[in-house]
Parts: structure tokens; C-alpha cells; sequence
């Protein structure tokens, strides 16, 4: 009849306007448009076209500031290797940093061990997080990026005294070189913890 006929076009109608409508948001998505990004990342739908904006959504997760929960982080990150994306190492520094919030130090700390530190907040929180729990890999990235770390950044090493000792170690040598006078009850406090922690070994 008549009347199922026009029901039938304003149903696919309506399902022209929908697909028109994610095609859009993928778009803007692929043009990098930060106002769609995080609705993207949780986008309802089963379909072909919701998936991939979702997946798109996850690619892009550098530039976003916001914070999102931990659950929704690895759902992002599972979705991404199901469809053999690349995770990227932005997105495992958030699950890392949510982790650590949660004090689960040996979860966070395989995430990010095997990422290059190439940010001074980087550079930090992994002392923070070597400070709770120990991983050699991290030990060695944290003293090869303090090398060419600014100088807050050194100091702070320096002072982490939870931090294993080899870390305080070369951050008061790279301020002995930096500013001696200015560091030195600092730098010598280092050496006497040095000194005592050789001492327990022995």
C-alpha cells in the first residue's frame, strides 16, 4: 500500500540521515576536529562505520587533555590490538599514569619500561614509579634521559631518595658539572646515602 510505502522511505530516510552523519563525524575525526574526540571514543554502535569511528577516535588519543577513566582507556587500547592497530605510546602512558593513581605500580610500570622518555614529565613520573616499585629496564632509560633532561628535572632525580641510588647518583653528577656550589649539601647528602647503602651491602 501506499502508507507502508512512505514508511518504508522515511525509514531509509532516516537510516541515510544516520550513516550521512557518522560519515561526517569520521571525517571531521580524520581532519583531526578535537570537539568530536571523546564523544568519539565511546560511540554507540555495532556497525561497520560506529567501529571505525571508534578506532579513529583511539588513534588520535595524543592530542586530548581531558582525563578518562581507566576502564575506558583499556577498553581502547584492547580495541585498537583486536583490529591490529598500533596502541600509541600516549595511550599507554595514560593506562600507566591511571594505574599508578590506583597504586598498582607493577602494572603501570610494564606498560611504559620498554618507551623511550623523550618529556621532562616523562622523565618524572617514571622516577616516580621506579620510586615504588623496581624495573632495570626503567633504571637505565631514566639515567640515559637524565643526561639530556633539563635541569629541574635533574634535580628532582636528585632528590627522589625512594629512587634507586644509581639514579641519584648520576643526576648529582650532572649538577656537580651544572652548579657545584649551589647543589653541594644536596650532592653530598646523595654520596652519604651511597656511602650507607654500600655499607648495608657489605
Amino acid at each position: 500500500s501506499d502508507a507502508e510505502q512512505v514508511l518504508k522511505s522515511i525509514e531509509n530516510n532516516e537510516l541515510m540521515k544516520e550513516v550521512v552523519m557518522k560519515q561526517r563525524l569520521l571525517d571531521m575525526l580524520r581532519k583531526d576536529e578535537k570537539s568530536v574526540l571523546v564523544d568519539s571514543l565511546s560511540y554507540k554502535g555495532d556497525d561497520a562505520l560506529s567501529l571505525t569511528i571508534k578506532i579513529e577516535g583511539w588513534k588520535r588519543i595524543d592530542g586530548l587533555e581531558q582525563k578518562l577513566s581507566l576502564q575506558l582507556l583499556k577498553e581502547g587500547k584492547k580495541l585498537l590490538e583486536q583490529n591490529n592497530e598500533r596502541v600509541p605510546p600516549s595511550l599507554l602512558w595514560k593506562i600507566s599514569r591511571a594505574l599508578f593513581e590506583e597504586k598498582n605500580y607493577s602494572e603501570s610500570i610494564l606498560l611504559i619500561e620498554d618507551l623511550p622518555l623523550n618529556k621532562s614529565n616523562e622523565v618524572v613520573f617514571a622516577i616516580e614509579l621506579i620510586s615504588n616499585v623496581y624495573s632495570k629496564k626503567l633504571e637505565n632509560a631514566i639515567i640515559q634521559a637524565i643526561k639530556s633532561s633539563d635541569e629541574e628535572t635533574v634535580v628532582f632525580a636528585m632528590r627522589c631518595e625512594k629512587a634507586p641510588i644509581s639514579i641519584q647518583l648520576e643526576s648529582s653528577k650532572i649538577l656537580s658539572q651544572l652548579d657545584s656550589i649551589r647543589y653541594t649539601d644536596e650532592i653530598l647528602s646523595v654520596l652519604t646515602r651511597t656511602a650507607d647503602v654500600k655499607g648495608l651491602a657489605e
